[in-house]
């Protein structure tokens, strides 16, 4: 006989048992009625104001990786970016006395104000297009606790829907017939910021790029324009989402962000962007950045700006370390004056996740390959030199200067680690807790095909430099030293952030399976059977070599390399007679851009777009 205690047992585990078997078959009935009626939420990337931006504008559909969409949509460079031109230039010549709300311009960014139409931030008021998977005959009533229509019950119709992450029962019933059916309707709504430098803002990849027309040659062989002395202001010149931080719609966190959208129709994805070219902890996230400008807002202002009620933000002040000196040249850090973010109860959108990279230029990385690259002074032209040396001391840094900085061996507030340790304070600040935090891991640019050290070749897409200052190459010895003493320091400094924090670490998540997959496609990457990779339209005695000539150029055409040469930046993005196209080389392309995409869009599908923030 059992005694008391067992039979409760035993009644508690038989109740257990038949709650998981109705709790399985409510599951599975669910999932069925959700077949039976489908639905999506009409505008679900409303970064763009169009409600068929992922569909028309960057035709990102579901089921596909952004990898294998910029290899066959965005590589055809044709209907996709013709789409950009008309909004892009539509008031070209007016200026920011133009509103440019009230235009064609695609997306929620005002350049001219720097910032974000408050339409991107508000959630709520849905439309959902609803239709049945087998639809009956006749007519049919759907009904929502807001509102019911009769159609013909095989119509595609629109419903309206208040609120998100609360589940509305909507149903259908045929009037003159047995069919009946109804689901739960639960739109969940994201909020992702993201901040950082020129590998976050997707330099070297204007969403319109430069187009070049073929020069017309002379007739006199003594006359031709030799060599690329051709190159002149672009028939069309590049066009950026913000053109003063070269930040672009092919950026990963853009393409992260619509992959998300594109893969649920229940999901709405909000992304703001504020990461600028040039950008660092202490100039650019902290202080208004020096870029043409300077900057309106730093990053960190502008999101609080747009996140916050009270102006003055709430919350526990803390310090922040801002920039010291003037020039590109002289920027190190200082302690800033204390600022305060926005507590719960002050965050009028709140933010489900942060993504970004910093560090590179806060260790001087672009400057330490340009010194590589770059000449003390012109070979050819050596007039020019009192004119190039300061501008390339400007330009240039060593790698001593990036190893002092990682290993804090630096002035207090240039230290890597103290920029760090304050930056998780702003995102603190913000209301992002650590484990909704992403740092994107710097790729290695110095390999090659055969993942080999960038050494001396011929194929280096350096011409435009070679040009201006005589022959021009990264050596294996310039590639080991910033390998060895910059990429590899601060990848390991990267990692730790990832630590948790009770050992040290800041508990960020750091998304970095991109890295091993760029192994083999580094800067001096090349396929043998296509020397045109590297190829910038040269004339040799009148003749164009490789029969390429300028207008033959595709700047998102498939390459072994996955990160931009000055000679890609010449053609991409050239402006003129003042442009110095080291600036914007050694970036990633559009193509890794999506490759980084997909790792993040991973990243966040498993631990964010599962769940938003209360």
């Amino acid at each position: 006989m059992l005694s008391f205690p067992i039979v409760l047992r035993t009644t508690a585990s038989v109740f257990l048992l038949l709650s998981a078997v109705v709790q399985a078959q409510t599951s599975q009935l669910q999932g069925l009625q959700e077949q039976v009626i489908r639905w999506e939420v009409k505008h679900r990337f409303p970064l763009f104001r169009s409600e068929d931006a992922l569909r028309n504008r960057l035709q990102i559909t579901q089921g596909q990786s952004l990898q294998q969409w910029s290899l066959e949509v965005l590589s055809r460079d044709s209907y996709l970016l013709q789409n950009f031109v008309k909004a892009y230039h539509q008031g070209e010549g007016k200026g920011c006395k133009k509103d440019i709300a009230s235009t064609e311009f695609p997306t929620l960014w005002n350049p001219c104000t720097e910032s974000y139409d408050e339409k991107l931030f508000q959630k709520g008021n849905y439309e959902i297009l609803v239709e049945l998977a087998a639809p009956p005959s006749g007519l049919c009533k759907f009904r929502t606790d807001f509102e019911e229509k009769i159609v013909i019950c095989g119509s595609k119709l629109m419903l309206k829907i208040p609120s998100p992450n609360i589940p509305y029962l909507l149903s259908v019933e045929q009037l003159n017939g047995d069919f009946r059916a109804s689901t739960n309707v639960q739109i969940r709504d994201i909020l992702l910021v993201a901040f950082g430098d020129s590998f976050s803002s997707g330099e070297s990849n204007p969403d319109v790029p430069a187009r070049h027309e073929d020069p017309l040659l002379a007739l006199s062989e003594t006359q031709y324009h030799d060599g690329i002395s051709w190159l002149k202001a672009p028939q069309r010149p590049a066009a950026w989402l913000d053109s003063r931080c070269h930040r672009s719609l092919f950026s990963w966190p853009v393409l992260a962000a619509a992959r998300l959208a594109s893969e649920d129709p229940h999901l709405v994805v909000r992304i703001a962007s504020w990461a600028c070219s040039g950008a660092e902890i202490t100039d650019g996230f902290y202080s208004p950045q020096l870029r043409s400008g300077p900057l309106q807002k730093s990053q960190f202002m502008a999101a609080r700006t747009a996140i916050c009620k009270k102006k003055e933000g709430s919350g526990k002040p803390f310090d922040t370390v801002e920039r010291l000196g003037k020039g590109n040249g002289n920027r190190t850090g200082k302690l800033g004056a204390k600022v305060a973010g926005c507590v719960a109860s002050d965050q009028k959108y709140p933010i489900d996740a942060a993504l970004f990279t910093f560090g590179g230029n806060d260790v001087f990385f672009a400057p330490i390959l340009a010194d590589a690259v770059m000449a003390t002074g012109f070979k050819k032209f050596g007039i020019l030199n009192p004119i190039y040396k300061p501008l390339r001391k400007g330009n240039v840094k060593k790698v001593w200067d990036a190893k002092r900085r990682i290993d804090g061996n630096a002035f207090t507030y240039d230290n890597l680690h103290v920029r760090y340790n304050h930056l998780s304070m702003g995102l603190n600040a913000l209301g992002i807790p650590p484990e909704r935090v992403f740092q994107i891991q710097y790729p290695n640019p110095l390999r090659d095909a055969d993942q080999q050290l960038c050494a001396e070749s011929h194929y280096d897409g350096m011409d435009v430099l070679d040009y201006r200052q005589g022959r021009t190459n990264l050596t294996y010895g310039e590639s080991y030293e910033a390998e060895l003493k910059v990429v590899i320091p601060l990848i390991n400094a990267i990692k730790v952030n990832g630590i948790t924090q009770n050992v040290g670490g800041r508990g960020w998540q750091i998304v970095d399976e991109h890295v091993a997959e760029m192994a083999d496609h580094g800067l001096c990457a090349f396929r043998t059977d296509r020397k045109k990779e590297f190829a910038m339209p040269r004339l040799t005695e009148g003749k164009w070599d490789y029969e390429f000539k300028p207008s033959d150029y595709r700047h998102y055409n498939d390459t072994a390399r996955w990160f931009r040469t000055p000679d890609d930046v010449a053609m991409g993005m050239f402006e003129g007679s003042k442009f110095l196209p080291i600036q914007g080389a050694f970036h990633p392309s559009a193509h890794a851009h999506a490759v980084i995409g997909d790792k993040v869009y991973e990243a966040l599908r498993k631990t964010v777009a599962s769940k938003t923030t209360p």
